[in-house]
């Protein structure tokens, strides 16, 4: 029987609150697909923002493989920001694979997901409420990409509903006392009603395409258990202190009825799909419900995460799935490759995650491929040339124009698009620090603390990767630099605020100090109020004060954490002890990472008493930490290894990819004779970090005593460095898939198309991304004979001192190409590789295509930049745009009627010069001399060398 599968995505549904519900008879649907399924908890990813996790959920890939970096991306052609769209996803989602499988899905409402995807089956996209107008009576138009097929178009906008159509008898479930709100002073009650009415559209368009539109796989997401846990999160019980008491009677019942709709509305979706469907409902994290709510939030975009927890739910049920059965360790990868295994589909190589087989009562036989990427066929995906992103081809253009390759733009890049891409950079740097790709993290937060030094948060990020590097000196470095800067905006600051009260008669404690800067702190209360009236009186002021005054303000609890962390790492225990008790007088929710890092401390003055204590009173304020339970396991490890082990089981349960757990739990099983279960653990543990094996060596030749243990020492040893070599086999393949485009160059190849004219009625084109070596091969055709076009105009410089070698009409090309092959006919000219579609078609080349090691081009841009005093683009990210722009100017190049392509390799270019020269001479019919070529090359000029080549 053909297997279909239902995904139900709750965005933020938590099982501290699911649970009460289910135990109250309130939530019967899901407790339903309990009872008869899999449960457990869903691990999150970071940074928690959504449409980051949704993608990798979708695709089975971390942030940094996908693309999609945040919630808006930059729109250049309107001037505008826009939410995040799907043509910033640079790889397949769940759907695409099953696309080219035959099979149909539909989608609905999935973040992002915009414009729909063309695939054998229906989207509707994540911008179904996009411009809602103000009344249900006005015309509320369908975006252009909402829904795929288009003939669905005007079946879906039937089933929106507009937020003024959500009548009193919708609201009182959630708000009882909702007719005594007064609207126009509290606006809540419309905040609701918005979230209310787009869950409303989602769940009526889903339950349409379930029954009317054929389907093997379905997905539903739904965002309002999190839009209605951000708005009202704080009114539900218990009352926290700082909340009014008349906030918390009027809208404490707001997250409940939010939980008890969706059950409702799972069950009309699990009623439709019927009993042979698979079912999997999951959320993407959880939501902070307890004390740990937090009060304030950090200053910066990413500040709501700070309300998420890192755990979300996870439930399957159908045929073949277990029946009231727990599931441990799954995380937000692992739901792309266990849906391909449910369709028994073989799942990629380059996956970050894995099936989930427990939930299998007979586990299935798993299929691996290397990648879906490279799998040919009708996935639905947007061509190349339209998945060109925004952003990225804005900063790659950019990053051409300030290379002096192209014309400046002529887009004025407003300050609300920098600060988008700002955004997206950082989060990109985030994930990179969570997945462990530490170097990666801090030369982003490098890049973006040059651009924006009053920015502290990026020097913060950077202290935290030199921690869990364990370098002391630039951990020290990054702290001294911090609190520099952080001392000379506090001497502006201060001057502003002198110059604003300047009419304010000064505290006595400055009396004689007229002429100085006033210290903010010294003022009293009643000359702060002063201040800040004077400065709202004026609106621009105000703004720049405020700004200012972020910048110099130092957050005392964040400063000694830091100091804390980084006596820990110098090994000045009691220094670190004293600096982290006093911060934890940080917000409630920070402190189970405090009192981690003070038991370390502990730990390092050998004072595992006080080490227990800290990790066991941060597992009281938060019971699901995974590190804490790690901590708590090393800790207890010496005296006490069984219960150690349990520890570190528990820490695998709550997070399965977690290597030091296992190993933790392989030792202390192994300490107290229980060999089995201790060499599961180290099998696990050294799949999942193979150079865990020289630790796990140690401690089974340590165990070992007699003849027989360590003939089976030996074996098991033997058996652990067969398992290690696999799965670094494995993962250095995928690595290298996954850094291909990084490592080799790129695909075009030499050819012929139509018929070969004679040099002299050609025109010789030498192209390749700028930087690829196009010069070198200009120079070297003028040493051989062929006369260049060059202006003359750019001048050799530091960044090629032997000269560009041409032509500054060139950059006309986008706007005027009729002067070109007149000009350039029997002759050679430079073209780079984003111009040759602006050629003139039906005219004969000889085309030289230079070849190079992306990572050394966009290196040796970013050089030639800096050396200029520009800022580069993200390296990785112009390598993604570059490696896109290639593959559709390879399909540009199909539309030449007369064209002969030679590909030249830069590296081969200068260490075999001789072998390029010959190569060239028999392309361009012997006319060159070979030897001048092989003259000009210079060897010291090849700077920036791949890491892949060191030897070069």
């Amino acid at each position: 029987m053909k297997r279909k599968v239902l995904l139900v995505g709750w965005d933020a549904a938590d099982w501290k609150i699911i649970d009460s519900l289910i135990e109250q008879g309130k939530m019967p649907h899901l407790a339903k697909l309990i009872e008869g399924g899999v449960r457990g908890n869903m691990a999150t990813l970071y940074p928690v923002l959504s449409p980051m996790l949704w993608t990798s959920i979708a695709t089975g890939k971390w942030a940094y493989k996908h693309g999609i970096y945040g919630f808006v991306e930059p729109d250049l052609k309107n001037q505008k920001i826009k939410p995040m769209t799907v043509l910033n996803r640079q790889c397949k989602a769940i759907w695409n694979i099953l696309n080219q499988s035959g099979l149909k899905s539909n989608v609905i409402g999935w973040w992002p997901s915009h414009p729909a995807e063309p695939i054998n089956g229906m989207i509707v996209s994540d911008y179904l409420n996009k411009g809602t107008p103000s009344s249900p009576n006005q015309e509320w138009e369908i975006q252009s990409g909402l829904v795929h097929p288009k003939r669905l178009e005007k079946y879906v906008a039937e089933l929106r509903i507009h937020p003024q159509e959500i009548e009193g008898e919708m609201v009182l479930p959630f708000i009882p006392n909702a007719p005594s709100i007064e609207q126009k002073k509290d606006g809540r009650l419309m905040t609701f009603a918005k979230v209310l009415s787009h869950c409303s559209s989602i769940h009526a368009i889903s339950t349409a395409a379930i029954q009317l539109e054929p389907w093997d796989f379905m997905a539903v997401y739904h965002d309002a258990i999190d839009h209605f846990s951000h708005s009202f999160m704080r009114y539900h019980p218990p009352r926290l202190d700082w909340i009014k008491e008349e906030d918390f009677e009027m809208y404490k019942g707001v997250i409940e009825g939010a939980y008890c709709y969706h059950d409702m509305m799972l069950g009309v979706l699990l009623q439709l799909a019927g009993k042979d469907t698979t079912v999997i409902v999951m959320s993407d994290h959880g939501f902070r419900s307890d004390d740990l709510r937090p009060r304030f939030l950090p200053n910066e975009a990413t500040a709501p995460a700070a309300e998420h927890r890192q755990y979300g739910i996870f439930v399957a049920n159908g045929p073949g799935i277990r029946e009231d059965e727990l599931l441990f360790g799954a995380r937000l990868l692992d739901i792309a490759p266990t849906i391909l295994s449910l369709f028994d589909l073989p799942i990629g190589r380059d996956m970050d995650g894995r099936p989930l087989l427990d939930i299998y009562e007979k586990t299935p036989e798993v299929h691996w491929i290397d990648s879906w990427e490279e799998i040919k066929g009708d996935d639905g995906m947007h061509s190349d040339e339209t998945n060109l992103s925004p952003k990225d081809e804005a900063n790659a253009l950019k990053q051409l124009a300030d290379l002096g390759y192209i014309n400046p733009l002529d887009e004025d890049v407003s300050k609300n698009i920098e600060n988008v891409t700002k955004e997206l950079d950082y989060n990109l740097a985030l994930s990179c620090q969570f997945c462990g790709r530490l170097e990666q993290a801090v030369s982003l937060y490098q890049s973006l603390w040059e651009k924006f030094p009053e920015e502290a948060r990026y020097g913060l990020k950077i202290f935290e990767c030199y921690y869990i590097l364990e370098n002391p000196q630039k951990a020290r470095e990054t702290l001294l630099k911090i609190l520099l800067l952080k001392k000379k905006y506090r001497k502006t600051y201060a001057q502003s605020a002198q110059k604003i009260l300047s009419g304010i008669k000064k505290n006595q404690r400055n009396k004689g100090k007229e002429d100085e800067n006033i210290d903010i702190e010294l003022l009293t209360k009643e000359e702060q109020k002063e201040l800040f009236e004077r400065a709202e009186k004026h609106k621009n002021l105000l703004k720049l004060f405020d700004t200012q005054r972020r910048r110099a303000l130092l957050n005392w609890n964040t400063l000694f954490f830091l100091r804390g962390k980084l006596y820990l790492l110098e090994k000045e225990y009691d220094k670190a002890i004293w600096s982290l008790q006093k911060a934890l007088q940080a917000q409630i929710y920070l402190k189970p990472d405090v009192l981690m890092i003070l038991a370390k401390a502990y730990e390092g003055k050998k004072d595992d008493l006080s080490a227990i204590k800290q990790y066991r009173r941060a597992l009281k304020l938060d019971p699901e930490n995974s590190q804490a339970y790690i901590g708590l396991a090393s800790a207890l490890m010496p005296r006490f290894p069984l219960r150690a082990a349990t520890f570190a089981k528990k820490a695998t349960g709550l997070l399965y990819f977690s290597p030091q757990a296992h190993l933790l739990a392989g030792i202390g099983f192994l300490r107290v004779r229980r060999l089995k279960d201790a060499f599961l653990s180290f099998e696990i543990a050294v799949v999942q970090s193979p150079h865990l094996l020289t630790v796990i060596e140690k401690e089974i030749h340590r165990f070992s005593q007699g003849f027989s243990r360590k003939l089976w020492a030996m074996a098991k040893i033997n058996s652990l460095r067969s398992k290690a070599r696999k799965s670094l086999a494995l993962s250095m393949r995928v690595k290298e898939k996954s850094e291909e485009m990084e490592k080799y160059d790129f695909g075009f190849s030499s050819f012929e198309r139509g018929k070969k004219f004679s040099l002299k009625e050609s025109a010789v084109i030498v192209s390749g991304l700028p930087r690829s070596g196009t010069s070198l091969m200009m120079q070297m055709l003028k040493a051989g004979g062929l006369e260049l076009l060059d202006s003359g105009k750019r001048i050799a410089d530091d960044s090629n001192p032997q000269g560009y070698c041409e032509h500054e009409k060139i950059k006309d090309l986008p706007k005027d190409n009729v002067w070109f092959f007149p000009m350039v006919k029997g002759k050679s000219v430079k073209v780079i590789l984003q111009l040759l579609e602006f050629l003139p078609k039906k005219q004969p080349y000889r085309l030289i295509v230079m070849h190079r090691n992306l990572t050394e081009v966009v290196e040796s841009q970013h050089k030639m930049l800096k050396r200029q005093g520009k800022q580069s683009s993200n390296k990785k990210t112009l390598m993604n745009t570059y490696a896109k722009q290639i593959r559709f100017l390879e399909g540009t190049l199909e539309k030449f009627e007369n064209c002969s392509v030679c590909t030249v390799s830069y590296k081969e270019a200068v260490e075999d010069s001789f072998a390029v020269a010959q190569r060239l001479n028999v392309f361009l019919d012997g006319h060159l001399n070979v030897n001048k070529m092989v003259e000009v090359v210079n060897k010291n000029l090849y700077r920036e060398r791949s890491e892949n080549n060191p030897s070069l």
